[in-house]
């Protein structure tokens, strides 16, 4: 699921649209390495080498990664200097469109945090069928069990666009857990509060009709393209009905059904694959 926006002065989505390309993004001049969601700097002389080849990109500098991890809630309650200890411990990593970034029953060695583009969580039955739990963006974590066991993983995640993250592995989070005590201490604080908004996040969830679930998203879709840097007004979500039911929890003919009605109330305007949400704003009146 690939958020676009309409303003193509915005530099997120010249970005986007050029690793959709296959081209490579450049550092941009007067950007304070501060600023969050962070693009890659790294050179295209870096990129070229062998370590790119692989999927380990160039290291980012010390204070973009730094900044990338204070804004993930995980790592909220950490101290400058506990995730200046991190970051010499991240690896850049880098995925292709539609790469697979572990699957359902593989080992659980490394959590990820992305610094671009989007990723997704799925899981597949039996019969074929593939769902889609959740979906990543800049600043997201995923994997994060891998910081303190080696469990297998519940979940199969893969690059909806193309990624750059920074890997860390687990047995070196543990060793630093072992080596500062007090990190575990605000680990565990960060880690009750996202606890808590995802208890918080179902039982609201168990309460909503499919038509409230199903606006939800829309506009959870629409905030993650706003905190990216699209401006007001008109913001374009490349996703299916399918990937809006599957997060939504909801059919697929209750979800169509549903977004027909907001279509022909003038919010949004359906493509194949594609929905242009006209009144974001709007959307709320259907969220309770």
């Amino acid at each position: 699921m690939q958020v676009q926006r309409r303003n193509t002065a915005s530099r997120s989505s010249v970005i986007r649209t050029r690793l959709r390309r296959g081209d490579t993004p450049t550092p941009s001049a007067g950007r304070r390495p501060s600023q969050i969601p962070a693009p890659g700097r790294w050179t295209p002389a870096a990129r070229a080498g062998g370590l790119a080849a692989c999927g380990i990109n160039a290291p980012m500098a010390a204070t973009d990664t730094v900044a990338l991890l204070g804004h993930v809630p995980v790592f909220e309650c950490l101290e400058p200097g506990d995730l200046e200890r991190v970051a010499q411990v991240a690896v850049p990593r880098r995925f292709e469109s539609s790469q697979v970034v572990f699957r359902e029953g593989d080992d659980s060695d490394t959590c990820y945090v992305v610094a671009t583009g989007h990723a997704r969580a799925i899981r597949s039955h039996a019969d074929g069928r593939t769902i889609t739990l959740a979906t990543f963006g800049p600043g997201d974590i995923f994997g994060e069990l891998a910081m303190f066991d080696d469990e297998k993983r519940s979940a199969t995640v893969e690059s909806i666009d193309e990624v750059e993250a920074i890997a860390i592995l687990g047995q070196d989070m543990r060793r630093l857990l072992r080596e500062h005590p007090e990190m575990s201490a605000r680990l565990v604080i960060g880690l009750g509060r996202r606890l808590r908004a995802a208890n918080e996040r179902l039982a609201s969830q168990s309460f909503q009709t499919v038509q409230s679930r199903v606006a939800q998203v829309v506009s959870q879709l629409v905030a993650t393209a706003r905190d990216e840097g699209a401006p007001d007004g008109d913001v374009e979500v490349t996703i299916t009905q399918a990937e809006i039911a599957q997060l939504a929890g909801s059919s697929r003919e209750s979800a169509s059904r549903f977004l027909a009605v907001l279509e022909r109330a003038g919010l949004i305007t359906q493509g194949r694959g594609r929905i242009t949400v006209h009144d974001p704003d709007a959307l709320q009146r259907y969220v309770f």
